[in-house]
């Protein structure tokens, strides 16, 4: 993860392990040695894409008054922080 960040200039306030992808570090809370500063990786998601159990493809934004309930249940919960 970390080496594809570097090439697109991103930073993410990840640990400090390179082999576990963006996906589970953000699903597990995003916990690292820049939690204080910036946050939980998990807080700082704004959108992602997921398949849902049917096989079709949901775009998901961070809730906003004129989001769903259901995007803001499948932003959450994905997301796994609470509100």
């Amino acid at each position: 993860m970390a080496d594809a960040l570097v090439e697109e200039n991103v930073f993410v306030p990840a640990g400090e392990c390179n082999n576990i992808g963006l996906g589970g570090h953000v699903q597990t809370g995003g916990l690292g040695p820049f939690g204080a500063m910036f946050g939980y990786t998990s807080q700082n998601v704004e959108d992602f894409k997921c398949v849902l159990a049917d096989g079709s493809l949901q775009a998901v934004t961070k809730p906003t008054k004129k989001t769903s309930k259901f995007n803001d249940d499948l932003f959450y919960v994905t997301r796994s922080q609470g509100r």
